[in-house]
């Protein structure tokens, strides 16, 4: 739910906003860019299952609280997008 609307692509990976996109030469736009969400609140219930750890059961919804690593200083330019 609602997070800002970003515009992600292998030159921009951390996305630019919907201002930033359009700011771009028209014949830049839409080269390989897909539209994400950027610090949305995601609520999950199930089956939960990742390659970084064993699948998870929940049940009933359950909010998730994103990794904050993108927060340090040294990693600035780190961008948690989905």
């Amino acid at each position: 739910m609602g997070g800002e609307t970003v515009y992600v692509s292998g030159k921009y990976p951390a996305g630019l906003t919907v201002a930033e996109y359009y700011r771009l030469p028209e014949k830049e736009r839409g080269r390989g860019f897909r539209m994400m969400k950027r610090d949305a609140t995601v609520y999950v219930r199930g089956e939960i299952t990742h390659r970084d750890h064993k699948t998870v059961y929940l049940k009933g919804g359950h909010r998730v609280l994103m990794n904050t690593e993108n927060r340090a200083k040294a990693m600035r330019f780190l961008a948690f997008l989905d």
